[in-house]
Formats: C-alpha cells, structure tokens, sequence
C-alpha cells in the first residue's frame, strides 16, 4: 500500500514501514494513487518525483505540462513494475519530526 489515510476517529502512524522492493510469488494489492511532489525549479517549471517510487522522475515547462509527463511515467513505471513481477513496495520509510523552536 504507498498511501495511508486515517479512518474516521484514528490517528496516523508516526512511522510507515514498507519492505524492500523484490519480486514476489502472489500479487499484491495495486495501490489506487501514490504522491507526487511537484518542486518548483529556479530556471522555471517543475521537476516531478515520486517519494514513494524510487527513480520515477519528471519535468515540465508549467503545471499543466509536468502533470501530463508525470502521468506518462507513472504509467511506464507501473508498466516496468508488473512486467518484472516486482512490486510496488519500495521500502520507503516515512517519519514526521517537529520544526525546531
């Protein structure tokens, strides 16, 4: 699963865990969205990454141009994925720490 969302009442965890990415015997569940950070470039434009997908990286001249290339290679990556039989759990380990004072 790369996404979490906290049920009505429930708190998120302070640590996501995920194994190492490797092949597997029995077909996970496909996740239904993964995070896309879209980081502002100082020439212009975006450069478009997955934390949750390691190597999945794009670009683009404004919003609407890095979200169409975004949306490309998201669909070549998963294409990759299941054509390796790997799965889509990339081992990322997510924790949130306070803003010093």
């Amino acid at each position: 699963m790369l996404g979490w969302a906290a049920r009505p009442g429930e708190a998120a965890p302070e640590t996501l865990l995920r194994g190492a990415s490797m092949a597997y015997s029995h077909p996970m569940e496909r996740p239904q969205d993964v995070e896309l950070i879209f980081e502002p470039l100082e020439e212009g434009g975006y450069h478009v990454y997955a934390p949750d997908l390691p190597g999945l990286h794009s670009q683009g001249d404004d919003l609407d141009d890095a979200s169409a290339n975004a949306e490309e290679a998201l669909a070549l990556y998963v294409e990759g994925l299941e054509e390796d039989g790997l799965s889509y759990d990339a081992g990322v380990i997510r924790r949130r720490f306070p803003l010093p004072a």
